[in-house]
């Protein structure tokens, strides 16, 4: 498959269906992932309002002592010792600079710099009133723990520090090396968003089609039963008005699930949608 769009008719790009970015969203653990998809009919996420993120930290792996780093040991799976980690030095990252979440659907959406070494979190979990929308004060374990113990740790040991290296357990979010399907956080990373080579991109100006490629230049936008290929992958299912068309109106619907408008991302609604 070929995806093609553009913001003008100077400006089209056409993206192969393996060339999702790598190593730029992350799903926080696998309930997050669970329930992320399938939207709804309304191009909405059914996040559970009973598991959301709590209090946070995000960390990177640093190999310097410049940046007052913690010694902390990240894990798949924080809960046993019985699965990949990575230990060394970690620094926590700033919010909207290096990192954006989404508290509620449980994902992080990292910069190109925050991505060159190994990623982890210290996370609560807790529930969310819709109502009030506000966070639930009471905090779930993930078997993490955060700077401020680190801190602890090392002032109740300021003769032998290194009583707290095995202290501080982290969730391993991303590996050292760039994603490969062989890394151990592969299933954690996103791979159905593709990027639109723009940025803030302007809805009345965006069109988007998803295009087989038959070989010998000859391309096709619909299936043989006559669906178009972006209305079989999720994108399109109503008119311009909102309303409800069988095999959409073969343009793209314009929901902020589907598109990131300020990072010029479009997002496939499925986690593998071409496999």
């Amino acid at each position: 498959k070929i995806m093609t769009g553009g913001m003008e008719l100077d400006n089209d790009i056409s993206i192969k269906d393996y060339n999702f970015l790598t190593d730029r969203y992350f799903f926080i653990d696998e309930t997050f992932k669970a329930n992320f998809y399938p939207l709804n009919e309304n191009y909405m996420h059914q996040s559970d309002p009973t598991y959301v993120v709590g209090n946070y930290e995000v960390y990177k792996m640093v190999t310097s002592f410049e940046e007052d780093p913690i010694y902390a040991t990240a894990y798949v799976d924080p809960s046993t010792n019985e699965t990949d980690s990575i230990q060394g030095n970690w620094i926590i990252l700033e919010e909207e600079m290096d990192y954006e979440i989404d508290r509620l659907l449980g994902y992080l959406r990292v910069t190109s710099s925050s991505t060159q070494s190994a990623l982890a979190i210290a996370y609560t979990t807790t529930d969310y009133n819709t109502n009030t929308q506000t966070y639930g004060t009471e905090q779930d374990s993930t078997f993490t723990n955060f700077k401020s113990e680190y801190i602890e740790c090392i002032n109740s040991n300021i003769d032998n520090v290194t009583a707290c290296e095995d202290r501080i357990r982290l969730k391993l979010i991303k590996d050292i090396s760039a994603s490969t399907p062989t890394s151990p956080t592969w299933p954690l990373m996103f791979k159905n968003v593709y990027s639109l080579e723009s940025s803030n991109i302007e809805s009345s100006a965006l069109e988007v089609s998803i295009v087989r490629d038959e070989g010998a230049g000859f391309q096709t936008t619909h299936s043989d039963s006559g669906n178009s290929y972006l209305s079989i992958f999720g994108l399109d299912s109503e008119d311009q008005n909102y309303e409800k068309v069988e095999g959409g109106d073969n343009k793209i619907d314009l929901y902020s699930s589907i598109i990131n408008y300020a990072h010029a991302e479009l997002i496939l609604p499925a986690h593998l949608p071409f496999s």
